[in-house]
């Protein structure tokens, strides 16, 4: 930095001084804990009747000697203060603080309790770490979640065609051993969506509907409210429910939706083999349009 023609120097232990420059020549000083006050008189050879003084204040950093912050690490490490502790203090890089204590001998106490501290600090870190990317993954989510709402918006019939075709095609009966239209799922809003599916696109009446539950044994003691669920989500009367399938294999464990599990619903249509061989050709025409669009690209 250079002020008024001079051009002051940091020296060891935080001292000023101003080198003369040009006609400058200082001719006094008041130093302060924070500032040094310098005098300055401006002389001219030719004009001796003619003089200038003036003050000017220089702030300055008072900077510790590196011989000085080995001499306070040491003195930390020896009180047992871990090394990133002693960089921090002293505002110095880890490698410099490690190399100042290398010859510093701790006791079993105070290894004892550096290690008890970096694990505590490691695990409060993963414990930070990890509510994060929670919060990242809340954040996420939401978005996506906007997202997706926005890019499926409405559903208009033939969205329904389309996703009652995919649905049948992984969940539905097509094999010549089933009479008819047989699809099966233990997800609600699935079996809703194709009970949608027969009823707003193929016209197929909810009296020719027909259902049954398979569930575990274990369930057998909830097997009225697990009917009423199914009869008030599909809006199929009771009659129209045949008698449940029992699976009499115990479970290994009991899970947590214990209370909460519905078992598997088994949605047919009486009199549907010409409905079944009907699903059969939209999946083929399914597929020889993904062929198309696949080959046009």
């Amino acid at each position: 930095m250079v002020v008024a023609g001079l051009a002051p120097q940091m020296l060891r232990g935080g001292a000023v001084v101003a080198r003369q420059a040009h006609n400058l020549e200082v001719v006094g000083s008041n130093p302060t804990p924070a500032t040094r006050t310098f005098v300055f008189e401006e002389r001219y050879p030719h004009k001796e009747s003619f003089s200038l003084r003036f003050n000017l204040n220089l702030c300055y950093s008072v900077y510790m000697a590196k011989s000085d912050k080995k001499l306070i690490a040491m003195k930390l490490r020896r009180k047992g203060l871990s090394i990133n502790k002693i960089s921090s203090h002293l505002s110095v890089a880890k490698s410099t603080a490690s190399l100042w204590c290398k010859d510093i001998i701790l006791s079993e106490d105070q290894k004892r309790i550096l290690r008890s501290n970096s694990i505590k600090a490691g695990h409060r870190g993963r414990i930070i770490g990890a509510e994060q990317n929670r919060i990242k993954k809340q954040n996420l989510v939401h978005i996506l979640r906007e997202k997706a709402r926005i890019q499926v918006g409405s559903l208009s019939a033939r969205d329904i065609l389309i996703g009652g075709i995919a649905l049948y095609w992984a969940e539905g009966s097509k094999s010549d051993t089933t009479s008819g239209f047989v699809f099966i799922n233990s997800d609600p809003v699935m079996v809703l969506f194709m009970t949608r599916f027969l009823v707003d696109v193929l016209q197929v009446s909810k009296i020719n509907i027909v259902c049954s539950i398979q569930i575990n044994r274990i369930h057998q003691n909830r097997i009225r409210s697990i009917l009423k669920f199914w009869s008030s989500l599909l809006q199929l009367p009771l009659a129209q429910f045949t008698k449940p399938y029992y699976i009499d294999v115990t479970p290994r464990k009991r899970y947590s939706n214990h209370l909460e599990y519905q078992g598997i619903l088994r949605l047919k249509v009486r009199k549907s083999s010409g409905l079944k061989y009907y699903m059969i050709e939209l999946i083929k025409s399914f597929k020889e349009c993904d062929t198309v669009f696949y080959k046009s690209r």
